[in-house]
Order: C-alpha cells, then structure tokens, then sequence
C-alpha cells in the first residue's frame, strides 16, 4: 500500500466521522429542544401545585336531604318527594257522629 492510498483512506475515514459528527450534533439539538419543553413543562406543574396548596381547602358540600319545617307549618304531601314521610289525609267528621234532630 503506497502512501497516497493510505492517505486516501485516512480523508475518506474523515469525510465520513464529520457526517456522522454532524448527525449527532442535529440529534443533540433537538433532543435539547424536547428536554427544554419539559423542562417547562415540569416548571408550570410546580407552580400550580404550589399554588392548590396555598389555597384553603374548599369547605364540604352539604349534604342535601330534607329541610327542617318550621314551627306552625302543615307539612305539604308529596307523594315519592319524601320517603317515608307522610301527611295524613283531610280530617272529615264521622258520619255516625252527626244526630239529627227530631222533630
């Protein structure tokens, strides 16, 4: 082997690193590029985190169920409304109870 033959093959090695070379630094750049999104990413997600835990806590929601009745108010009838719950019906005098007069 001469040595124009070997210094042939040293620039073609060369040629050939400097495209590998180039390949990796576009690779490294944009893996730079998803590394700094996330890196943003992490960034918003502390910063709502940190901001939920400086709130107070959101009060309990009631639990809803029937309302108490007021002193002095007759009760309405709701059939299914309530379960369990209801009124009785119109109080109507016996009819054994009523006498008639005789005259």
């Amino acid at each position: 082997m001469s040595l124009s033959e070997k210094l042939w093959d040293t620039l073609t090695t060369v040629i050939k690193m400097n495209d590998k070379v180039e390949r990796m630094a576009d690779s490294v750049k944009q893996q730079q590029v998803r590394i700094e999104d996330l890196t943003m990413r992490v960034v918003r997600l502390e910063t709502a985190l940190e901001i939920a835990m400086l709130r107070p806590a959101p009060k309990p929601i009631p639990k809803t169920g029937p309302k108490p009745r007021r002193a002095g108010l007759p009760k309405k009838n709701n059939p299914g409304g309530n379960a369990g719950v209801t009124t009785p019906p119109p109080h109507d005098p016996p009819a054994a109870s009523v006498r008639r007069a005789s005259g």
